[in-house]
């Protein structure tokens, strides 16, 4: 059995310029996909509506979920500036889990539940069964 999990930070905003989050929240992204950029690598993709702006949780997409969303919480609470962008931009956690097993899940304790909430963030959990190879 084989998963690959992406935990990661959010912000969306209207601006092309990475730099309208980074400088409040107090570092560059990790990625970040400007408005107006083609959404796949396909001719006639369709533009990008907003600019989105990530930060990862810095561990291998092979590591727990658990692992990732602790590693990812940590980093916030360090940054200077989160309160302020989640006050003033789209924010939010989210996972892109890919499972082989038939009924994957994911475990969110008590802590980790209470920090998200402290930090007034959303969780969007996106789970996708695969076939074994």
């Amino acid at each position: 059995m084989s998963e690959k999990t992406r935990v990661y930070f959010l912000a969306v905003t209207d601006s092309p310029d990475p730099t309208v989050v980074s400088s409040v929240i107090g570092r560059p992204p990790d990625s970040f996909r400007a408005v107006g950029e083609p959404i796949g690598p396909h001719p006639g993709a369709a533009p990008r509506k907003r600019s989105i702006w990530t930060i990862e949780s810095g561990l291998p997409p092979s590591s727990p979920f658990e692992d990732q969303l602790e590693a990812l919480l940590s980093e916030l609470e360090r940054l200077p500036g989160i309160t302020a962008a989640i006050q003033q931009f789209d924010t939010g956690l989210s996972c892109d889990a890919r499972s082989q097993s038939a009924n994957p899940g994911f475990h969110i304790s008590e802590s980790h539940a209470r920090r998200i909430a402290a930090l007034n963030l959303s969780l969007d959990l996106d789970i996708y069964v695969t076939e074994s190879t």
